[in-house]
């Protein structure tokens, strides 16, 4: 899989609808493998080449859509500004 058919990939499963797949098909984290390569990128081409989907997977039975915003916020901070929220 060249650069270009990557960055396909990566737009059709990103405009993918939460409410349009079904549970059973999608991937188990669980069972998701990851490259043991020691280069960062080389693991995240990896995980972009075998997965369905690298932004939708399910996890403990639920489905899971990972999004990114451009900003520079990490996902630990808005994670805990999350909770914050949630349980104040």
């Amino acid at each position: 899989m060249n650069t270009d058919e990557l960055k396909q990939k990566l737009l059709r499963c990103r405009d993918i609808s939460f409410n349009d797949v079904e549970l059973d098909d999608l991937e188990d984290i669980s069972k998701i493998t990851f490259s043991k390569k020691t280069d960062s990128k080389e693991k995240i081409i990896d995980f972009i080449k075998s997965s369905k989907n690298p932004y939708m997977f399910k996890c403990n039975g639920k489905k899971v859509k990972i999004e990114f915003a451009n900003t520079n916020l990490i996902a630990e901070d808005s994670l805990t500004k999350t909770l914050k929220n949630v349980y104040q």
